[in-house]
């Protein structure tokens, strides 16, 4: 047949479908067909068959009102309701595709929300205080202030209005009820000003009130208030067996609001009591105090900061000359509110980094899902348009699929965030401030319904814009095929970018277990396994004089090493991996300093005889604390290794003199060398550490370590019956498992590496699944080409090896963008966080790999089934 009988014909045919799809793509099939090399019978074939179809889905698809008429006063609420049924029904018919979309959408939206609860929460939220962003942190040799230096910064400080002092505390509250410990402050009575912080109930602290004799007054929380006192609102003057430092009882003149917080995040305290001004100010040699300032307006913290460093100069020069110059140059100010949160914030930056990347990948690969479906939708979207739909109906159909989807998938990933949220509370509580407080609220729902409609928007927009490309003469000519083959740019994009984040997020994920592993295999000087940890705090107002403490534990200590399974007990002020310190200078026998040199500092710690044998702890020379070091023999007391080697260089030590705090101030005969302990975390090296033996240092808090060969637990009834024989309303400070306790100082860096896991697990699976996923849909789309190879000669393993080295181009894109990644993620995280060991280029290249294989794994199932593609029903197939 010739071109013009070609076209005539078509002309003539041509009438067999609808007046509408004649009038919008009538000249189009001419052209098309007049073109097309065809015999005659073919011709009337394929455009009678075509037209069936037409109408066919004419009658059976919705109708789709002409463009004109919806511009000039169509039904749009008919016609978004017409769009969801169809949706609805469309979605229905593939639960396969949209189960999957579903279940990838609850992952990433369900870790997005509830990780976004805890950054609202923890860091988002402002301190409950007035003008927190004034609020400062002022460093000065970490928790070595004392009362004169505080007095000085704020006469002479050129950026703060005010400075005040405070110092966490543990108190004992008897009465009303069991006797316990409760974490608290002592505060300089500016403090609550400072902070601007008002009373809910009550007042706060007048000036007069840190005078010696006129301190026995104290501020409460409103927690202990409504625990304790059942919220009684008589307790305003009410006088509470209290005990503190110098305190037999105070009385209560305030309890602050329920929001108010403590400043340090690994206690909440719970009481306040004025800080005694010394007799003699400029003799104040106390050293214990943290400080707080409030900006002037207008200043910057940087400011604040080199004014520190100004006055901490002057104080070294005209006050204290033996401070090194070195905690001058540390001196500084720092926002508040990221001081309470810490390390935390590093922790949420990272796991927020993470989410989002897997939030990403989740677009990514819906994305690529749809388009993929839509490409299987060609046909239906063709008729859509041959029956009068314009290219922004068929798009606004396809994105109200995609809405609909991440309605459904937001729904689905709030519930999950909701359990998730009920799960981690407890544990991340124990880290940051307001965590406890974590729940779906108005904020969190709303940031959920944005995330999910705005993925669906994301996710929907592209795919739905390509789909609505499909030309109907192409589709009527048979070659949706071809086209859909050629529309893998962007599937292919899709798969380095998840290959990519994969290999980031995985390498993340093993960096934190490392660290863990590593750490895990550092010795801390001591057995933590399988001991009971019983501590104790001595109320002043019954054991106020030291010898009542001494025999408050010369009785309880033998009774507790009598509990049958115990095999040592030994008794510490401060447990290894704890949060307290004291840390004090001393001048060894026979060494002089000038006056204006820094003197060596070193751990100071207060045992019983026995606590080195219950910590398994090694004694490297001469002896342990024995029952006859009282306080009426000669001082004594035991160093550790690294002490031992700083003073005394290979020397023996043993016989040798230490003075305490000054060259005149009390001292102690050495008389035995213990091993190192890393006294502040697994990832801190040992410090030079002294102890005394309790009997001539008596403290009335103390921790006792009661060593067995069974479970710890077991004892804590018995350990808890012996304390009450001694002192029924002795409180109970601590009673739990050493190894419980000292696993505590990982608890946040098990908890990051766990979650950074999960991430990299699912962040591995949505690439796995968007690999085969674009695989699959490219071996579909080229079963033709396929057939054809293998019907000229082309062998199995060859289509297959063609076909994996086609789908490993962008998998190794992806890998090496990852490994560049990868260095980038490393370095940031050893910047920020303080317990992480360096992988090193060996896990770097383990994890790249350890993705391309999987990648490889992901694409050897469609290669499989491309090698098994019969040539004559992939001939046929069109």
């Amino acid at each position: 047949m010739t071109e013009r009988s070609r076209r005539r014909w078509a002309e003539r045919l041509l009438r067999l479908f609808p007046p509408a799809f004649r009038r919008a793509h009538g000249a189009e099939l001419v052209e098309l067909y007049a073109k097309r090399d065809a015999a005659f019978l073919e011709l009337v074939w394929d455009l009678s068959k075509n037209a069936v179809i037409v109408r066919w889905d004419e009658w059976r698809l919705p109708q789709t009102a002409p463009r004109q008429k919806q511009r000039h006063g169509g039904q749009p609420m008919e016609s978004t309701i017409l769009d969801l049924r169809f949706a609805l029904r469309s979605l229905r018919k593939r639960p396969g595709t949209t189960g999957t979309i579903l279940v990838t959408l609850l992952l990433g939206i369900g870790s997005a929300t509830t990780l976004f609860t805890a950054v609202d929460r923890i860091l988002l939220k402002p301190l409950p205080f007035d003008e927190p962003d004034a609020l400062v942190r002022v460093w000065w040799r970490p928790e070595s202030f004392n009362q004169r230096i505080i007095a000085f910064f704020r006469d002479e400080s050129r950026t703060l209005s005010d400075l005040a002092g405070y110092s966490g505390w543990a108190f004992t509250l008897a009465g009303d009820g069991e006797a316990e410990e409760i974490q608290g402050a002592v505060v300089t009575t500016n403090y609550f000003d400072v902070l601007g912080a008002e009373p809910a109930l009550g007042r706060g602290f007048l000036p007069e009130e840190s005078e010696p004799g006129s301190s026995d007054v104290g501020v409460i929380s409103h927690g202990l208030w409504m625990r304790r006192f059942g919220g009684d609102p008589g307790i305003v003057g009410r006088r509470i067996d209290l005990a503190g430092p110098g305190r037999n009882g105070v009385s209560v003149i305030g309890v602050m609001p329920e929001a108010h917080v403590s400043l340090q995040r690994e206690s909440r305290w719970q009481a306040w009591l004025p800080l005694e001004r010394p007799e003699d100010l400029e003799k104040d040699e106390s050293w214990f105090l943290s400080a707080i300032g409030r900006l002037e307006p207008g200043v910057s913290v940087e400011a604040a900061s080199n004014d520190t460093i100004r006055m901490a100069r002057l104080v070294r020069e005209n006050m204290y000359p033996r401070i090194p110059e070195e905690a001058v140059a540390a001196a500084g100010a720092e926002r508040l509110d990221r001081v309470i949160v810490g390390e935390t914030r590093s922790y949420l930056a990272l796991l927020s980094l993470a989410v989002g990347m897997v939030l990403l990948l989740v677009c990514a690969n819906v994305a690529s899902l749809l388009l993929t479906r839509h490409g299987e939708r060609a046909r239906e979207i063709a008729m859509r348009s041959a029956l009068g739909a314009g290219r922004g109906r068929v798009v606004r159909q396809l994105v109200t699929e995609s809405l609909l989807l991440g309605v459904a998938g937001g729904a689905l990933g709030t519930a999950a965030a909701g359990l998730a949220i009920s799960a981690i509370r407890p544990v991340v509580a124990r880290e940051a401030v307001h965590a406890a407080e974590m729940s779906l609220d108005v904020r969190v729902l709303g940031f959920a319904l944005l995330t999910s409609c705005g993925a669906a928007l994301l996710f929907g927009a592209l795919p739905a814009l390509r789909a609505s490309r499909t030309e109907v003469a192409s589709w009527l000519g048979g070659g949706l095929r071809a086209t859909h083959a050629r529309r893998q740019g962007f599937p292919r994009l899709v798969v380095v970018f998840e290959v990519a984040s994969s290999v980031v997020l995985v390498t993340a994920a093993a960096v934190m277990v490392s660290s863990l592993i590593q750490l895990g295999r550092v010795d801390p000087g001591f057995d933590a396994e399988p001991a009971l940890i019983v501590g104790v705090n001595a109320p002043d107002s019954r054991y106020k004089e030291p010898p009542a403490k001494r025999q408050l534990y010369r009785e309880l200590l033998p009774r507790l090493e009598r509990i049958p399974g115990v095999r040592a007990a030994g008794g510490i002020h401060l447990l290894p991996m704890s949060t307290g310190n004291w840390n004090f200078p001393y001048v060894p026998e026979g060494m002089t300093y000038a006056e204006d040199e820094p003197l060596p500092n070193a751990n100071f710690r207060v045992v019983t005889p026995g606590y080195f044998r219950a910590m398994g702890i090694s004694l490297l020379s001469g002896r342990d604390f024995a029952p006859s070091d009282r306080d009426d023999a000669t001082a004594v007391g035991i160093v550790n290794e690294t002490m031992a080697s700083r003073l005394f260089s290979g020397e023996d030590p043993i016989g040798r003199r230490v003075h305490i705090f000054s060259p005149t101030g009390p001292e102690f005969v050495i008389v035995g060398v213990v091993g190192d302990v890393r006294q502040h975390g697994l990832d801190s090296e040992p410090r030079p550490e002294m102890y005394r033996p309790l009997e001539q240092w008596p403290l009335g808090r103390m921790l006792m370590i009661l060593k067995t060969d069974g479970d710890p637990e077991a004892l804590a009834a018995a350990a808890r019956e012996v304390v009450r024989s001694v002192d029924p309303d002795l409180p109970i400070v601590q009673l739990g498992s050493l190894g419980d306790f000292v696993a505590q100082s990982l608890s946040a860096s098990r908890v990051v590496s766990a979650l950074l896991v999960a991430f990299a697990l699912l962040a591995l699976l949505l690439a796995v699944v968007g690999v085969y996923g674009v695989a699959s849909a490219i071996v579909s789309a080229g079963v033709r080409e396929i057939g054809i190879r293998m019907a000229l000669g082309a062998s199995g393993d060859r289509v297959r090896r063609d076909s994996l080295r086609r789908e490993m181009i962008p998998i190794a894109a992806g890998v090496l963008l990852g490994f560049a990644g990868s260095v980038f993620v490393e370095r940031l995280m050893m910047g920020t966080l303080t317990k992480l060991v360096a992988a090193g280029p060996g896990l770097l290249v383990s994890t790249s790999l350890f993705v391309t294989v999987v990648g490889i794994i992901s694409c050897w199932l469609p290669a499989g089934r491309a090698s098994r593609v019969e040539p004559t029903v992939a001939l046929r197939f069109e």
